[in-house]
């Protein structure tokens, strides 16, 4: 799965004058608030490639050795994918992560002309795959849980998220968990945003109307998509000063 990346444009029917300021939601039917995760209720604090360059240079690889064989990933990962197919639970993930930290120690010892006791192959596959795993990275905004308390008691509260399944930990780790009543996956259903079948099968867990549901994302194309459901939705762009606070209020209002 590939990172998110922050949307730069804002769709004006939701917004006023103001990039703070959205527009009221018709919440007559809503029942329903559909999340994203990532960029809407928690940030990666640092992402796994950065942590692998950080631990290998510590180790004392030489930095441009280290950054080549970092930039192999994309076409590892493509590669891997032809070969295995998508991940679809933990145990897919885990034996791509760990095949993927493999072959970073078995390139980087390749190429150093370091010998030393850290030029371990299995060692250092280890250290790589248990301090680069990310479900630990992933880090709530300050406004996440005060909005999601305001909500709680009036709305059922859920996740819909393109992720593997580490991501469902994570919801787990950082406590915000108990808040949703249901946690749609993209890898476990085999589809993601903004394809209509996955706010198909979220409706169907959920058991509601789109009409009853407001969904919430920080990509447009996402929002887009639910909306040509007949979901209401809503585009959270942080990077233009919005936040979930703001669309608590929008809610609640």
């Amino acid at each position: 799965m590939s990172h998110k990346h922050n949307q730069h444009d804002v769709n004006p029917h939701f917004l006023s004058s103001t990039a703070t300021s959205p527009k009221p939601i018709d919440m007559t039917d809503v029942t329903t608030v559909i999340f994203d995760v990532g960029g809407v209720l928690m940030y990666i604090h640092e992402f796994r490639v950065t942590v692998m360059k950080r631990i290998l240079l510590s180790r004392g690889y030489d930095k441009q050795q280290v950054e080549d064989v970092l930039a192999q990933l994309p076409d590892f990962d493509t590669a891997y994918f032809a070969q295995h197919g998508n991940i679809v639970d933990w145990a897919d993930e885990k034996q791509w992560l760990q095949t993927r930290c493999q072959f970073v120690a078995q390139q980087i010892i390749q190429a150093s002309v370091l010998s030393h006791a850290c030029d371990d192959v299995t060692a250092l596959t280890d250290q790589l795959f248990m301090l680069s795993f990310d479900s630990p990275q992933y880090q709530l905004f300050d406004d996440t849980v005060p909005a999601l308390q305001r909500l709680f008691p009036r709305f059922s509260l859920n996740v819909l998220s393109n992720a593997t399944a580490s991501l469902d930990w994570s919801l787990d780790l950082a406590g915000i968990r108990p808040y949703f009543e249901h946690v749609v996956i993209s890898a476990y259903e085999q589809c993601e945003k903004p394809d209509a079948a996955i706010y198909h099968k979220a409706l169907d867990c959920i058991g509601v109307m789109p009409s009853a549901c407001v969904f919430i994302d920080d990509r447009i194309e996402n929002v887009e998509a639910a909306r040509a459901l007949g979901m209401q939705a809503y585009h959270l762009d942080r990077s233009q000063g919005m936040t979930l606070s703001a669309f608590a209020d929008v809610l609640l209002s």
